[in-house]
């Protein structure tokens, strides 16, 4: 038997770094040392990259549910610390909050939504039934005077085949979105998940982050309370201030008895978050619709109610709602939402803007840094 005990995996380093410094004395390495350790900076530094795709790919699936518990996280802090405040137990705070934040939001937005594809596919049923001839008919006939231009029109842009098809398409993606309603619950208990944990240990997150960026405490500071900033401006800023604007919109075309007064609202509350025509793309073609059908009343209340409430509520709401979080500004954050959308898909909404808020933040940094840098 062999008397030499086979070395250890914690034995392996140590042995190859003797190998590699063991050279015969009187002979030169065949490679310089600081050529060496580029070579080895360089291979460590390509791992590193792809662990982080791989990490990107691991965690991209779940990017939406992170993406909505750290903005929950975020605007519901307060409340999580008035109740941990009280309890002395963080796993026992952090569970309690999840679930006021469940009562709070998630709940009533489910219900909500449910309420909103039930009255929808209500209305493209009713369209598909006859393919929607009885609903073109009725609106010729209610357009009175217009109803011989909206005909012209029709056989000028096949008006009526392109509204038959659109709402084919929409009724195909309602079903679709029906049958995903599994994954998007599966979704909301995954982000309910990371929201617990984002309320237990979050300062310790963010240590950790810290701690991995080549940045100085201060400077990592900045980028967190403009990530904080940019998601209450978009939570209780841009998106607070749509649902309101959707809310009260819908709330007039009920009053009204325009018809799906629940999808126009839903329809408004995404118009307004573009901040470019807003809400006005709604309740403007449905005050246009009420005065050509002889409804002057009607259109003129709903013209008033859009352009002195609806669409000044925003220049009120905002500031009392986002206070002193910074206002961005009309252009970037258009092209942030959209763009975020493209990009991320849903979670887009709330990425857009801080990924463009994050990079302005860190271009000062290197502006600061290289005017330090620079001899004066």
């Amino acid at each position: 038997m062999n008397d030499r005990s086979a070395p250890s995996s914690h034995d392996f380093g140590h042995l190859l770094s003797a190998d590699l410094t063991a050279l015969p004395a009187g002979r030169a390495p065949s490679v310089s040392h600081a050529t060496q350790n580029r070579l080895m900076l360089a291979i460590l530094g390509v791992i590193t990259v792809a662990g982080v795709i791989l990490c990107y790919r691991l965690a991209s699936p779940f990017l939406p549910a992170l993406t909505f518990a750290i903005a929950l996280a975020v605007v519901a802090r307060p409340l999580h610390q008035r109740i941990a405040r009280r309890l002395d137990h963080p796993s026992i705070a952090a569970a309690l909050s999840v679930g006021l934040v469940t009562v709070i939001v998630v709940l009533p937005l489910a219900f909500a939504t449910q309420q909103l594809a039930q009255e929808a596919m209500g209305i493209f049923r009713s369209l598909q039934s006859d393919g929607g001839e009885s609903s073109w008919k009725a609106l010729v006939q209610q357009l009175g005077a217009f109803g011989p231009v909206l005909e012209w029109v029709d056989r000028q842009l096949s008006l009526r085949g392109q509204l038959e098809t659109f709402s084919q398409f929409a009724l195909k993606g309602l079903k679709t979105a029906w049958t995903l309603s599994v994954g998007v619950a599966i979704g909301g208990l995954i982000t309910l998940f990371f929201l617990f944990y984002f309320f237990r240990d979050g300062r310790r997150l963010m240590n950790g982050v810290c701690s991995y960026l080549p940045l100085s405490p201060e400077e990592c500071g900045r980028v967190l309370d403009r990530i904080d900033d940019t998601i209450h401006a978009m939570i209780f800023g841009s998106l607070g201030v749509a649902l309101i604007q959707g809310f009260l919109g819908g709330l007039m075309f009920w009053w009204l008895g325009l018809p799906s007064p629940l999808v126009w609202s839903a329809v408004m509350c995404v118009c307004a978050v573009l901040p470019v025509f807003g809400a006005a793309l709604v309740w403007v073609p449905a005050a246009l619709y009420l005065l050509v059908t002889g409804e002057t009343v009607s259109a003129t209340i709903l013209a008033l109610w859009g352009a002195i409430v609806v669409s000044l509520i925003d220049n009120v709401l905002y500031p009392v709602l986002v206070r002193n979080q910074l206002r961005l500004h009309t252009v970037p954050v258009f092209v942030a939402i959209v763009g975020g959308i493209v990009v991320f898909g849903a979670a887009g909404l709330i990425l857009g803007p801080v990924v463009l808020a994050v990079t302005k933040v860190l271009l000062g940094v290197w502006s600061e840094r290289m005017r330090a840098t620079t001899p004066v």
